[in-house]
């Protein structure tokens, strides 16, 4: 339209359109920009300078850093009589179009194509393309914030987006909106907020305490003012337990709460105690449903505090209570998510509970209760990212409860339904790595469960593919401990498939690997016991791996021998040892003819297994027991006391019947095996050998 004008305007005395005026013109798109800069150059230099001011107006830059589009800009933002001029000219010149946008004088540019072919135009913002890319995001943010009605849980999120925004208040290029502005300075405050040390925290709620309690005791002057203090009271300690705890959630900080836990359980007792004498439970009929729901937060906070402090009971008995008073309220209203997902999260925890203490059947019908309310939550909100998640939460634990129960199968089906979830949204948040670190747990599940299944082949891509996935994401991520420590986890599993199955070239490729992952992250927590004892597993898996490689094989070994006594020596001072850590050293003494150390070991770390033995009678700790046997068997051997190390393989072989009746680990098979060859008993074995041979496994003698 403005080139036919501008060939309108240009035609010859025969009122003839010209192709050479076209031409000159610049083409369709040309001549608009071909126009904008000859109306530029006319204007004073002061004009001219305008020009990234009045562009910063009208362009947007989408957050994918692809799509230009034009926006308007307000009249009233036009503080200067040089910015002014410069738009009337552009307005004159057909270049920009001034019109009425929500009542309000407004200008735009006639055309897009005008930030496409205006060299100018174009190489601004080029230049600027990444606060362009920031400027978009920011008014995404700003204009959901104030739809919001300016709520607190749409500001900026500490570090990279809120120090991105701040970048650009310094941006002399860029012209923020006071909303902009507004919500940069909200959220700046907000990070300081959260700075503040647990000190600070723990007064504050120390204080609340303290004011909840003397409120309570001054209304003791008379029954309806006590009763009326004492809602008081508990409504405000709810409302900022709940709110607190739902902030330190979010950053796997409840530690801080711990200050006030029992305070406020103190406080709650006592004040029940003295109406009806049940712990926790209050006159409903006298308490408003939200702060019925604040009381049960409050409980549930308390809870989660409880737990991470391994007070189990407490824990317990503030779940079930917050249970009673959320049961209630889900009678009358079925349809409220944040009802629904508290009641989720308290399912949950009194699933875990049951679950740490062995009671898998009560576990089961409590994560079955967790993963039907996230699926109520997803049928009100079915595009909730953080809802579908909670859904695919709830298979996970499901298929925890089924692994424990040796029910591999359903846990396979479990595992794999959370994965495809999770899959599915991370193609919506392909950036977040708390999603790929989920993604990564359930594939290490997915393969315990198919090497249970005796699957090794498929256990073994499966970690590869896991170890991929956490490559990628350690790309991105350089430093994030959570990561590198996963792909230290996922070399291992890695080398010991490759080691059992006799594949000792990259058996000790990834062995190396994982050691180099755990020293990684022994840099940045030197002082993570967990960490240093899985490292020292990976030592002694490379020590054996070394023996089976030919290549300068006597100095690795050398070397590998005086690394791991040097770890073990450490271990030694320490009474608290993993059972499957103190299987491994004896297992290594013994293969290096140094039977007095052996010994010496068995005699100080067979109390420790047996004892957790018969505490918590669970696969970890029968197949570790076993072990055990077999390995003070052997010492009998040694010792020439066959009928003692017989007896001691027939122990190992009713610790391992159980395992073997539902599962094709190879971590059991082949233990059980070696239990009935020490017991001159293969006979009875075949079926295990001839799974193990499928596997690519030959089970060697240790006797």
């Amino acid at each position: 339209q403005y080139t036919l004008q501008e060939l309108y305007l240009q035609r010859n005395e025969n009122n003839e359109l010209q192709s050479t005026v076209y031409r000159s013109l610049g083409g369709i798109e040309g001549a608009i920009g071909k126009k904008a800069e000859e109306i530029h150059q006319q204007l004073p230099e002061a004009h001219q300078q305008e020009f990234s001011y009045i562009l910063s107006l009208l362009v947007t830059l989408n957050s994918d850093g692809q799509t230009l589009t034009s926006r308007a800009a307000r009249w009233s933002q036009l503080t200067q009589s040089t910015q002014h001029d410069f738009v009337q000219a552009m307005v004159d010149s057909r270049l920009f179009v001034s019109h009425l946008q929500n009542n309000e004088p407004c200008f735009s540019v006639t055309h897009e194509a005008l930030l496409r072919s205006w060299p100018r135009a174009s190489e601004w913002i080029k230049v600027h393309r990444e606060s362009l890319i920031i400027k978009s995001r920011l008014q995404e943010a700003s204009k959901r914030w104030v739809q919001e009605k300016h709520n607190s849980a749409y500001l900026l999120a500490s570090g990279k987006p809120l120090l991105e925004a701040l970048s650009l208040k310094n941006d002399a290029a860029l012209t923020l909106e006071p909303n902009e502005i507004r919500l940069i300075n909200i959220s700046q405050k907000r990070a300081k907020y959260r700075r503040w040390s647990k000190q600070g925290i723990v007064t504050l709620l120390f204080l609340l305490t303290f004011t909840s309690v003397f409120m309570s005791y001054k209304g003791l002057q008379s029954e309806q003012l006590a009763q009326e203090k004492r809602l008081e009271a508990e409504n405000l300690l709810g409302f900022m337990v709940g709110e607190f705890a739902d902030k330190l959630r979010s950053v796997q900080r409840m530690d801080l709460l711990d200050g006030i836990s029992n305070k406020a359980l103190e406080y709650f007792s006592s004040q029940d105690i003295q109406h009806d004498k049940t712990l926790f439970s209050f006159t409903r009929n006298k308490i408003t449903q939200r702060s019925q729901f604040q009381h049960a937060q409050t409980l549930q906070a308390m809870g989660e505090v409880a737990y991470s402090r391994g007070i189990n009971d407490q824990a317990e008995q503030a779940f079930l209570s917050a249970q009673s008073i959320l049961s209630s309220l889900l009678k009358n209203d079925r349809k409220s998510v944040d009802l629904l997902q508290l009641k989720g999260l308290n399912a949950f925890w009194i699933g875990q509970l049951a679950f740490d203490s062995g009671q898998s059947v009560k576990a089961k019908v409590a994560f079955e209760e967790y993963l039907l309310l996230s699926q109520t939550m997803l049928e009100l909100a079915p595009n909730d990212l953080d809802i579908q998640m909670e859904v695919a939460y709830g298979h996970s634990a499901l298929g925890s409860v089924a692994a424990s129960l040796q029910d591999y199968v359903y846990a396979l089906q479990s595992f794999e339904l959370a994965l495809d979830i999770t899959t599915k949204v991370l193609t919506q948040r392909p950036n977040d790595p708390h999603l790929h670190l989920v993604k990564t747990d359930f594939l290490t599940w997915i393969a315990d469960s198919q090497k249970h299944l005796g699957n090794l082949a498929k256990t073994l891509e499966i970690h590869k593919q896991n170890q991929i996935e956490l490559d990628t994401v350690l790309a991105a991520n350089s430093n994030d401990v959570n990561i590198i420590i996963s792909l230290g986890y996922s070399h291992w599993h890695q080398a010991r498939i490759l080691y059992t199955t006799t594949n000792y070239l990259r058996a000790h490729e990834n062995a190396e690997k994982a050691k180099t992952y755990f020293n990684n992250a022994l840099g940045q927590d030197p002082d993570n016991v967990v960490w240093q004892q899985h490292k020292m597993r990976i030592q002694i898996l490379l020590f054996n791996i070394i023996q089976f490689l030919s290549e300068n094989q006597t100095q690795q070994l050398s070397w590998a021998r005086t690394e791991t006594e040097q770890g073990i020596d450490f271990f030694n001072q320490s009474n608290s040892i993993p059972p499957l850590l103190i299987n491994e050293i004896i297992k290594f003494y013994q293969g290096n003819n140094k039977w007095d150390l052996s010994m010496q070991f068995i005699q100080k770390h067979q109390i420790t297994i047996n004892k957790n033995n018969k505490i918590n009678w669970s696969e970890l700790y029968r197949l570790a027991y076993a072990q055990l046997l077999l390995l003070t068997a052997r010492q009998e051997v040694h010792l020439n006391n066959t009928l003692n190390a017989q007896s001691k393989c027939e122990e190992a072989i009713a610790s391992l019947t159980p395992l073997v009746a539902k599962s094709n680990s190879f971590d059991y098979l082949i233990h059980y095996v070696q239990a009935h060859q020490c017991t001159n008993q293969l006979n009875r074995v075949s079926n295990e050998i001839a799974i193990l041979r499928t596997m690519g496994i030959l089970v060697e003698p240790i006797f």
